[in-house]
């Protein structure tokens, strides 16, 4: 993937915070990236907006953009990484809602996410679901406990919702994310029954407008 300034192919919106770490989290850089046969109408962007990562103030991010296709498939990647440490007892935990308005084409999306823990790097995710034609509004959360039992020093993490398109010739997309839409902070896992659901895929909650 190139990354455009000005005429390049790609423009990536990269914002690179600097905050004290609290509540185990932190957020170094959010960006939307695009490539394939996917070209961008402006300058989309994901930025932080405020919060303190804390489950009753959570990191909260917004932004968007508008792209268009040449006739062959590619991707909308809204990317977010950051520095979490666990205690045993909590997770990672991340909530979105965001809508698509879709003009034509076959699209998909999918949420996934990893610790970087080494070669014990833990993925997870949500199933991939269809983007239909026309204005679509999505919820939803997904959770991932500390897989250790232990407390978990400082790692990376990295959380990605990723728009898979093949359009026609033309064709357009527009991600709309809205102020206060994506949320992180780092919380006490829930009852076991939940840490298995949520472990498995998450809860996921699609709405038509």
């Amino acid at each position: 993937m190139k990354t455009s300034k000005n005429s390049m192919f790609v423009i990536v919106a990269l914002s690179i915070m600097s905050f004290p770490v609290y509540a185990g989290i932190s957020i170094t850089s959010s960006e939307i990236t695009w490539d394939g046969g996917i070209s961008a109408d402006g300058t989309p962007g994901l930025g932080l907006i405020g919060g303190g990562g804390s489950s009753s103030d959570p990191y909260k991010l917004s932004g968007g953009g508008s792209f268009v296709s040449d006739g062959t498939t590619g991707s909308v990647v809204a990317s977010i990484s950051g520095i979490i440490s666990l205690e045993a007892d909590e997770q990672l935990y991340t909530s979105w809602e965001f809508t698509t308005d879709l003009s034509g084409g076959d699209a998909s999306w999918d949420i996934s996410g990893a610790l970087d823990i080494g070669e014990f790097d833990l993925q997870f995710g949500t199933p991939s679901w269809n983007v239909p034609t026309g204005p679509e509004s999505y919820e939803g959360s997904i959770g991932f406990p500390n897989p250790q039992g232990w407390t978990l020093p400082p790692i990376g993490f990295t959380i990605n919702v990723e728009f898979d398109w093949l359009g026609s010739a033309g064709d357009t997309f527009t991600l709309t994310i809205p102020e206060h839409s994506i949320d992180l902070d780092v919380r006490v896992v829930p009852e076991p029954a939940t840490v298995l659901l949520l472990g498995l895929g998450g809860v996921l909650l699609r709405k038509n407008k």
